[in-house]
């Protein structure tokens, strides 16, 4: 019976974060260095996706080409490891979303996917998109045909079942966004997918992995918030790097922070995830915090950051409870208009 890999979801050490998320101006945008010209958003229905066209991606005949011919030898050569089972359903799957399902490639599924999960995914070609659906195959409610890595980290086989870590991503981008356990099994001497779940994806608002601070002066959810954001605009506005300094980690949750940079990229926010905006205040650094809900295991406080010099920027914080004081763990837009 194959287990579940598991990965080391060690917490981030802000310099081995080399994937450089912000930029260093008064305007930063957290995914600057990211940018993703022409990106083709796909919008998932029940466990498929519509494609939603923000600009038109035109892909190298060559790559299409390529594409094919994986999806198709899957087909042809029953034999196939695991491993190149996975290559050849994701590439194709990356490039042309939930059309892969139509009935004409019904052959070609064949060759990659046991018939219930191809079944399951036909049936819900068309269906208009909800916000709360989730794709099935990445885990995510939308997504973009910029995520073309693809690559195997561990195969684990036991008889004719087999369980393989992998990783989706950009190329030349070594933090991927996703990580999934796809599980296959040997039918009629070809290894077929079976199921997807998602790795390393652990509950940020949740401090069961964290050991920072040592010793903790006792605090209110509100005063706590306060804390940090004074700390982080001080970091902030002296032209540094509070995402660097690895003192953050007193500040907010271990699963958070080891997940930042999947936060960050899966919402809808393009700047800076903190004040969820594109630019920086000076006036910033006057920060004011009052409850909103609070239970034994959960708090919600309203920061307001400025509104000294300028219009205030008002956010919702999410805290949860951590030896004598609370740690953030989520970060919302609370404007009115």
């Amino acid at each position: 019976m194959l287990s579940q890999p598991e990965l080391a979801h060690d917490v981030r050490k802000p310099e081995a974060r080399s994937i450089a998320i912000t930029a260093k101006t008064k305007k930063r945008c957290l995914l600057t260095n990211l940018h993703l010209p022409d990106a083709k958003w796909r919008y998932t229905t029940k466990e498929h996706d519509m494609t939603l066209r923000f600009s038109a991606v035109i892909f190298p005949i060559a790559l299409i080409g390529t594409l094919w011919l994986q999806g198709a030898s899957a087909q042809s050569a029953p034999n196939l490891p695991p491993a190149q089972i996975v290559q050849n359903f994701y590439s194709w799957y990356l490039y042309d979303g939930d059309a892969i399902f139509k009935q004409e490639n019904r052959s070609t599924l064949d060759g990659l996917l046991v018939p219930s999960l191809i079944e399951q995914q036909q049936k819900n070609l068309g269906k208009p998109h909800q916000s709360t659906d989730i794709d099935y195959f990445l885990k995510v409610g939308h997504w973009d045909d910029s995520w073309n890595r693809v690559d195997v980290i561990s195969t684990k086989i036991d008889g004719d079942r087999a369980l393989l870590t992998v990783e989706i991503g950009f190329q030349g981008v070594p933090t991927p966004i996703e990580t999934l356990a796809v599980g296959l099994e040997q039918r009629e001497e070809a290894w077929k997918i079976v199921d997807v779940t998602l790795l390393g994806a652990k509950d940020p608002c949740s401090a069961e992995n964290d050991t920072r601070p040592e010793q903790a002066d006792k605090q209110s959810p509100q005063q706590a918030a306060a804390v940090f954001y004074r700390w982080y605009m001080s970091i902030e506005l002296a032209d540094k790097e509070a995402e660097g300094s690895n003192d953050i980690l007193n500040y907010v949750t271990a699963n958070f922070w080891n997940q930042l940079y999947r936060i960050q990229y899966l919402g809808d926010d393009e700047g800076n995830y903190f004040t969820k905006s594109q630019d920086l205040l000076d006036d910033w650094r006057h920060v004011k915090s009052e409850p909103i809900s609070q239970t034994s295991d959960k708090a919600q406080v309203a920061v307001t950051l400025g509104g000294v010099e300028y219009p205030a920027r008002h956010l919702k914080v999410t805290l949860v409870p951590y030896k004598e004081t609370w740690k953030v763990c989520a970060i919302e837009s609370n404007e009115t208009n």
